[in-house]
């Protein structure tokens, strides 16, 4: 989706080379941040608001699970698929770990258990998907505010008991 058009015609504004993460943009506090050359001042850095973004921190789980776009006010639906019938979980949802938590082989909570809050039971169906939806308040102070969203599964043939499914970066929008 087009965002802005910094060099109108059929050139190209957007720097790759020794841009940010992913070599296009950061996302960051409803932003985005990323390097580009307006035709007229040449290749410096930019930053546009971004109404309600996400982006998947981690993926590794067989267990999916997916978020909508974080605009306030707004009811933000939430999927699991691919769970085993009666699969049991929580979706987690607050503030980012300084770093990430380890649990297992390629599995990391990325939730600060100690800053988060419960935001759904999951209860999977016997055709092994749940569905959801969290409540964002019509707060505009909260507008930038970045949360991390997990899935965590009771999981016994895991060392902890339970498996940190699929995490996403959610930037508040409006």
């Amino acid at each position: 989706t087009l965002l802005a058009d910094l060099q109108p015609g059929p050139g190209s504004s957007l720097i790759t080379p020794g841009g940010f993460l992913g070599n296009v943009g950061e996302l960051a506090g409803g932003k985005l941040v990323f390097m580009a050359d307006d035709g007229a001042h040449g290749r410096e850095p930019w930053v546009l608001p971004v109404p309600g973004s996400r982006q998947v921190l981690q993926r590794y789980s067989t267990r999916r699970f997916e978020v909508g776009d974080p605009v306030l006010g707004s009811s933000v639906a939430m999927g699991a698929r691919y769970l085993a019938p009666g699969d049991l979980g929580t979706i987690t949802i607050g503030l980012p770990t300084a770093g990430f938590l380890p649990i297992a082989k390629h599995r990391c909570v990325h939730v600060d258990p100690q800053r988060s809050f419960l935001a759904a039971m999951v209860v999977a169906s016997p055709t092994g998907e749940w569905n959801g939806a969290v409540v964002l308040p019509n707060q505009p102070s909260l507008i930038g505010l970045d949360l991390v969203i997990q899935a965590l599964f009771v999981d016994g043939s895991l060392p902890l008991g339970f498996d940190a499914g699929d995490a996403h970066w959610l930037s508040l929008g409006s």
